[in-house]
């Protein structure tokens, strides 16, 4: 009997997704990049894992892998894209080993009192986001526009003390 009842949960467990798709950390999200040309999504696709690579614990890195297409390096859609997801999956990926995770959202919340990341802004935010998976396409008004890289950064980093 417990030969059978394990078979059929092995046969469960794996029915649906390759087994080790099934045990990856940020598999469910990570498949849904953003939409839009092919060479935007393999950007995504490819920094978000080299992202949760980079600062995911060794768990993290027996499924990600530093990944960039060098035929594509110059192609400026495919590494801005690149850059942006490595961030955000960094971030992400980082304060979910460090927060948590939960399926309502309420694990790692960019606003929270945590010096490294404090992302504290006065202004509202608005709905008109990237529609990046976590973000239910919340924005600040000033994404993507020409922002003061150092103090921003340093704020980010040490608080009002900067």
């Amino acid at each position: 009997m417990k030969r059978i009842v394990a078979v059929a949960l092995l046969f469960l467990l794996t029915g649906c997704n390759p087994v080790m798709d099934g045990f990856k950390p940020g598999s469910v999200w990570m498949a849904q990049a953003p939409e839009g040309p092919p060479e935007y999504v393999q950007g995504w696709k490819d920094g978000c894992e080299s992202g949760m690579s980079a600062y995911g614990n060794s768990f993290y890195r027996t499924f990600y892998k530093f990944k960039q297409d060098p035929a594509m390096v110059k192609n400026e859609t495919y590494y801005r894209t690149w850059q942006d997801s490595f961030n955000y999956c960094r971030h992400y990926t980082l304060a979910n080993q460090k927060h948590g995770f939960t399926v309502s959202g309420g694990g790692f919340n960019p606003r929270n009192p945590d010096v490294a990341f404090d992302l504290r802004d006065q202004r509202d935010v608005q709905r008109d986001g990237l529609g990046l998976p976590g973000s239910n396409g919340l924005t600040l008004p000033s994404w993507g526009e020409d922002v003061e890289e150092e103090d921003t950064l340093g704020k980010a980093m040490w608080g009002d003390a900067w």
